[in-house]
């Protein structure tokens, strides 16, 4: 079951999604109760289907509720509900990541985004600055920094809220500029 679980796991990360799928679903029908399996599954399934995502998810949690990785399943679930477009759902699963590990860069992702989403632009400002203090204690090269501040630029400005940036550490309006 193991080996369906980890080649489905480099057929995604490979980008062949359909064939992680397909390892992904005969580990679970090899052993109903694999954790790791359903988390796969459910991370996999996250913008194809954030119905299902959610349920794998959650299942993995289920079945593993002490698993110390379970971050990923909470930023998994962040994920699907943002795709689904229940931003507030977001936010609860995103606190739970941040919560279990504040080092994860995705759940950060999320949530600036998400309060973006939620006009809520003076929390998304505290909680942009909020990943700068997290990330600042963590040595990280500079590349991938700044990949982070791009990255976090450019889903803002594909939610349509172009007059927007991030600059060094704080969100700007460029009418200030």
């Amino acid at each position: 079951e193991y080996a369906h679980v980890y080649l489905g796991i480099a057929q995604y990360l490979l980008d062949k999604r359909d064939l992680a799928i397909s390892e992904l679903r005969r580990a679970i029908e090899i052993n109903p109760n694999n954790a790791t399996a359903y988390a796969a599954l459910g991370n996999v399934l996250c913008t194809k289907n954030p119905d299902e995502s959610i349920e794998c998810n959650k299942k993995a949690l289920r079945i593993n509720p002490r698993d110390p990785t379970n971050y990923f399943q909470y930023s998994a679930l962040a994920w699907a509900y943002f795709m689904k477009g229940k931003y507030s759902e977001t936010i609860n699963w995103i606190k739970k990541a941040i919560q279990m590990n504040p080092y994860y860069r995705p759940p950060h992702t999320y949530l600036i985004t998400s309060l973006v989403k939620l006009n809520k632009l003076e929390e998304a400002k505290a909680a942009w600055e909020g990943s700068i203090t997290c990330f600042s204690r963590v040595v990280y090269h500079k590349t991938k920094f700044t990949k982070f501040f791009l990255r976090i630029n450019q889903i803002i400005f594909s939610l349509g809220f172009s007059h927007y940036s991030i600059k060094s550490s704080v969100v700007f309006s460029t009418a200030q500029f």
